[in-house]
């Protein structure tokens, strides 16, 4: 156990750790795609489409992060109902 009071009230806290940080890199990339939007609407287009399809890469690592907890989870759910 750790000394991280919000953390260790999880049976695996360094899963919810994990899914904490694939969650944060995926709202980072909303604010990314926000950053995309603004700069194509001062006329500078094409740094504006890289935000946004930089944005989408950033969110489909966010996402397969949270999957791959998911997919933990899951996995230790049917083991355990499993035995």
């Amino acid at each position: 156990m750790t000394d991280d009071p919000f953390f260790d009230r999880f049976t695996h806290p360094w899963l919810a750790r994990f899914a904490t940080v694939g969650g944060a890199v995926w709202l980072v990339s909303f604010l990314v795609a926000a950053a995309g939007l603004g700069v194509e609407a001062t006329g500078r287009g094409a740094l504006g489409a890289s935000l946004f399809l930089l944005s989408g890469v950033v969110g489909l690592l966010g996402i397969l992060v949270l999957g791959a907890c998911a997919c933990w989870l899951l996995g230790v759910w049917l083991r355990r109902e499993l035995r």
